[in-house]
């Protein structure tokens, strides 16, 4: 029997995209039931709906430091489909702080991406994103310069 897993994302859904591939495999030990994003504007949530996966948006800002309220509507969530497992991808542990702060490394092509998102959402004048970005680089010690000649960044 295979097992019900529910996969937590923040953004692009890369990992997801892989796992989602890989579950379409017959030997493949688990089903991929529901994903779940704390942003609606996450790309993954696209790709999911494509593979017809059920998507849910549970945004985590109106909760502000209140984890625990968010936690039971994630919980919810999850009885909901009832999921066995939950694969955490991306960075949805971290923003979503529901394991606590663990030391994360990124890797340099993360945050290159991060950037590049960052970039993307100033052009289109999301300013809020953009420093949704910036904070959450700050927070895992990527310091950023915006120059002429575009962004540099630097590990604190």
């Amino acid at each position: 029997m295979k097992r019900r897993v529910a996969i937590l994302i923040s953004g692009r859904g890369s990992n997801m995209a892989a796992l989602i591939d890989a579950a379409q495999a017959a030997e493949f030990p688990a089903e991929i039931v529901a994903v779940i994003s704390n942003r609606a504007d996450a790309p993954g949530l696209e790709k999911a709906a494509a593979s017809g996966i059920p998507t849910t948006v549970i945004e985590s800002k109106p909760f502000g430091k209140d984890r625990a309220s968010f936690e039971v509507v994630l919980q919810r969530a999850l009885e909901e489909n009832k999921v066995e497992l939950i694969a955490l991808l991306d960075r949805f542990d971290t923003v979503l702080n529901i394991l606590g702060k663990p030391e994360i490394e990124l890797l340099d092509s993360d945050i290159q991406a991060l950037i590049d998102e960052r970039q993307e959402a100033r052009r289109r004048r999301d300013f809020a994103r953009a420093d949704e970005i910036r904070d959450e680089l700050a927070e895992l010690r990527i310091v950023l310069e915006d120059t002429k000649d575009g962004v540099r960044w630097k590990r604190r």
